[in-house]
């Protein structure tokens, strides 16, 4: 009787099965009507008509949804006391709580809620509860060992989620609220967005999640395997054998926005090998080669992506179901660092015999220091023999550096560290893809070719060559269109420079006005800006590459469609007068 709403136990023990609550459909509130001679009130809408008679008593319904507030803990809500084929009555005079057009819910009010033992629990509806479970024995913890389907999960006066066991698939919880700590213990399933105040922890668990949010703490992945698209963290930690990736072919990849630090110890890894694109896909084999991405690969299409922000996936081969590598991106707030002692893989694969390879994938990684004795790698596979030809390797950057903010295996020869050679196949081999380092001190950065003794090509996509027919100025940037762009690929070029007007300088291309590509299609390109001072109709223009470095190491092999220009000859020499 002190209770003001009371306790909901789900317990199947162990046995598979769903306990569905009813709950009254919602919908937007057409007539209140006058407060009866119980001095209850009855209410109508449209989706209520039909309804069986007296199904719903005693179930809640949210009067005013959002009234309160973010959540549903607050808004007025009342008990349905009968219920015919036109609307409910629900108890008491709430004349004063609802109106037309308010949007009235399905709700559960429970001071204490246990789900366990695989336990599944579905409410079409929102569910609040305010003193957790009883098993925790905590007022401040929820603890659940099982699922719940819900539109919306509210846990108020919580402070610490644990969910473990089987806890299936959660649905419907985006606007799950946020809590400060949450612990998943050895757990699998599925759970769609999940936030944390302070920190996470996911622990001997197999799970797959939409995303998490502890940008204002730490998330530790401990023993577990995740596959997740989005982490926003203060701090990421991989330890203990932890693995994880992103979902197969989804061209974001895994996003990961770091406040401080990223660290993967020795055993753990990003495992984002054959996460890539199928053969339709931008540098696919088609039919008859091998995936293309920053190398060619032997007999595939053309290269793709820009070697200074990569973020395509690696193309698959053109004659099985292989796919190219993944996608990570990782993004670390000043002052950061990310240490890498285990390993990112975003290697194509080659899953079946008597097939060609599949292309690299990429790997964006801007970070003031990169640290570690791990490695970084975005391979191409190998052909299945010498009649069968390798996959182009993909792309790795790491920008964003400080000075001497490189250490570990990625100090000194950072080939010791990332690893982005073109498959072997012994005669077709492919191409190697591209290393792109630059520290913020630097104006161009440095890129890096290295196919490790193996054959095979590695072209810079560029911009085909033509004289400018129109410049015009929308948005605050610029748009070029000129005859030989007619086909151009939509965004094929993005992140690619080009020289703006080939005769502007009077000392070769150092002084010619140049630009980074925002976005293309049939017909032009934009760049960032206004540079209609650097450009006219009748200009020529021309694809070009600027680096501080270039290195081709390893009998590499690379092509550029327009200009090369490098300010200080190779790293190899160390000496910025020799190339």
């Amino acid at each position: 009787r002190s209770q003001v709403n009371g306790d909901l136990i789900i317990d199947n023990a162990g046995n598979a099965g769903q306990t569905t609550v009813p709950a009254i459909p919602a919908d937007t509130v057409s007539i209140v009507g006058i407060v009866n001679a119980d001095g209850n009130t009855p209410i109508e809408a449209t989706a209520w008509a039909g309804l069986s008679n007296n199904f719903y008593v005693g179930s809640l319904v949210n009067l005013s949804a959002g009234f309160g507030g973010a959540g549903a803990a607050d808004d007025p809500w009342a008990m349905v006391v009968s219920n015919d084929d036109t609307g409910l009555v629900v108890e008491g005079d709430q004349t004063a709580n609802l109106a037309v057009d308010n949007s009235a819910r399905p709700l559960l009010r429970l001071d204490n809620l246990e789900v366990r033992r695989g336990s599944r629990l579905s409410f079409a509806g929102d569910i609040v509860v305010f003193e957790g479970d009883h098993h925790s024995s905590n007022t401040t913890t929820f603890e659940v060992e099982g699922s719940i389907t819900a539109d919306n999960l509210e846990v108020v006066n919580i402070n610490r989620w644990i969910l473990m066991g089987d806890i299936q698939t959660w649905t419907g919880l985006d606007s799950m609220s946020s809590v400060d700590e949450i612990d998943i213990i050895g757990a699998t399933g599925t759970l769609s967005s999940v936030s944390a105040n302070n920190a996470m922890r996911i622990l001997n668990s197999t799970i797959t999640m939409e995303s998490v949010d502890v940008s204002g703490g730490s998330l530790e992945i401990d023993s577990t395997g995740l596959t997740i698209s989005s982490i926003d963290a203060g701090s990421l930690s991989l330890t203990n054998g932890a693995v994880v990736l992103h979902p197969a072919g989804d061209e974001d990849g895994l996003q990961l926005a770091i406040g401080s630090s990223l660290n993967v110890d020795s055993s753990s890894t990003f495992a984002l090998s054959g996460l890539g694109y199928w053969h339709n896909a931008p540098g696919s084999g088609g039919f008859t080669g091998a995936g293309s991405h920053g190398g060619k690969g032997a007999g595939g299409n053309a290269t793709n992506d820009s070697y200074l922000r990569p973020h395509l996936l690696g193309s698959g081969n053109g004659n099985s179901s292989s796919r190219g590598g993944g996608r990570l991106d990782v993004v670390v707030a000043s002052g950061g660092s990310v240490t890498i002692d285990g390993t990112i893989h975003a290697d194509g694969v080659r899953w079946t015999t008597w097939t060609h390879g599949s292309a690299g994938g990429a790997v964006y990684i801007s970070t003031p220091q990169l640290l570690g004795a791990g490695s970084i790698t975005a391979r191409g596979a190998s052909g299945y023999d010498t009649n069968h030809s390798g996959g182009g390797g993909g792309r790795v950057a790491v920008v964003g550096l400080d000075d001497g903010g490189l250490g570990g295996a990625f100090f000194g020869d950072i080939r010791d560290g990332i690893d982005v050679r073109g498959g072997d196949s012994g005669v077709h081999d492919g191409g190697t893809g591209t290393i792109f380092v630059k520290r913020r001190s630097q104006l161009n950065g440095d890129l890096i070719i290295d196919n490790h003794e193996m054959s095979g090509t590695t072209p810079l996509p560029g911009i085909p060559e033509d004289t400018i027919a129109v410049v015009t100025l929308e948005d605050g940037n610029t748009v070029i269109e000129a005859t030989e762009w007619a086909e151009l690929p939509v965004n094929y070029y993005v992140g690619t420079l080009i020289n703006l007007n080939v005769n502007a300088g009077v000392d070769g291309i150092e002084d010619d006005p140049w630009a980074e590509i925002i976005s293309n299609g049939p017909g032009g390109l934009v760049v960032a800006g206004d540079r209609t001072m650097d450009v006219e109709s009748g200009s020529l223009t021309r694809a070009l590459v600027r680096f501080d470095h270039l290195d081709v190491r390893g009998a590499s092999r690379l092509e550029a469609v327009g200009d090369i220009m490098t300010m200080s000859g190779d790293l190899h020499s160390t000496d910025p007068t020799t190339f």
